[in-house]
């Protein structure tokens, strides 16, 4: 007797033939299975005709070329850029320098007022 193990023999293997492998097959073999019920060449790929990808392709130079066309027409107007100043001027950077020291002088003149608000109390 030979010792077949159970999952290569149950019955969703033997129902549905594709599943089989090489290794089912000689365990079919040994139980009396006609080989002809098991298909031994891979399923055939589904592939397009020549004449279908020639005709999808006629059609995707078409769009393209109504594309090209569409933006052909629609030039954009074209302007000069307006050219920008790299980095701050000394002007800038006075005028940001004056800015932070009214802001530090406003900040410690409210920190004084408090802490003698503090003391007094």
């Amino acid at each position: 007797m030979v010792y077949l193990p159970s999952a290569l023999v149950s019955t969703p293997y033997l129902s549905h033939p594709p599943l089989l492998n090489r290794r089912s097959e000689m365990c079919a073999r040994s139980i009396g299975i006609p080989l002809m019920a098991f298909p031994t060449t891979p399923a055939k790929r589904h592939t397009m005709s020549p004449a279908g990808r020639q005709r999808i392709a006629a059609a995707q130079r078409a769009r393209w070329a109504k594309k090209k066309v569409a933006e052909s027409l629609t030039t954009p107007v074209t302007t000069t850029p307006v050219k920008r100043k790299a980095g701050w001027t000394p002007a800038m950077g006075k005028a940001a320098a004056d800015r932070m020291r009214n802001t530090n002088a406003k900040l410690q003149a409210a920190r004084k007022k408090a802490a003698k608000a503090r003391q007094s109390t």
